[in-house]
């Protein structure tokens, strides 16, 4: 029997920084979605590869895509929402 093929999966998150990246990750295992983190050493270890790959981004499977992007939308709308900007 062949192996299951394992759940695709969507990039939700990108940044050039690997702290904010894991924060976004805290975030959306803390509501039940599994994810992981592509390209972190190279934002770590060198700024134009990093640039180069997009920077760290965030992956879910496709199936939560849709519902990690609404919990990353509802979390900055209160910084807009009080004119902090990034």
């Amino acid at each position: 029997m062949p192996a299951p093929m394992p759940a695709p999966l969507c990039s939700v998150f990108s940044t050039y920084s690997s702290i904010e990246a894991h924060m976004v990750s805290g975030m959306l295992q803390d509501a039940g979605i599994e994810c992981v983190l592509s390209n972190e050493f190279f934002a770590a270890a060198d700024n134009p590869v990093s640039n180069a790959t997009g920077g760290v981004q965030v992956f879910v499977r496709a199936a939560d895509a849709d519902e990690a992007r609404a919990l990353l939308q509802d979390a900055e709308a209160p910084e807009k929402e009080n004119g902090v900007s990034e």
